[in-house]
């Protein structure tokens, strides 16, 4: 679910979303595109999970703070191995000019 409203998500070049994941869910790796000239930068707070088994990988840097994960999603491959239970993530992206 996007929290920011798509026009104001181009106008901020920011965006914001609230992520339900079911069991069996899995995102495959992937790197998210960005125009050129910019960097992409993001944030994913888990805010609710059964089980604290999995998590997503990133294959990159990145800095964790317990639930709190920042990278670089247009530079580095990420994504969700199949979840055994119900996760909920909040993810909140920035596009900043180089």
């Amino acid at each position: 679910m996007l929290l920011i409203p798509q026009w104001l998500s181009r106008f901020l070049s920011a965006d914001a979303y609230l992520l339900r994941f079911p069991p069996g869910c899995s995102v495959i790796k992937h790197k998210d595109p960005v125009a050129p000239g910019y960097k992409h930068f993001r944030m994913n707070i888990t805010v609710w999970r059964e089980s604290y088994k999995e998590r997503m990988y990133i294959l990159g840097p990145i800095k964790r703070w317990g639930r709190i994960e920042i990278f670089r999603p247009d530079l580095y491959e990420h994504g969700l191995c199949p979840i055994s239970d119900w996760m909920l993530m909040f993810s909140f992206g920035i596009r900043i000019k180089e």
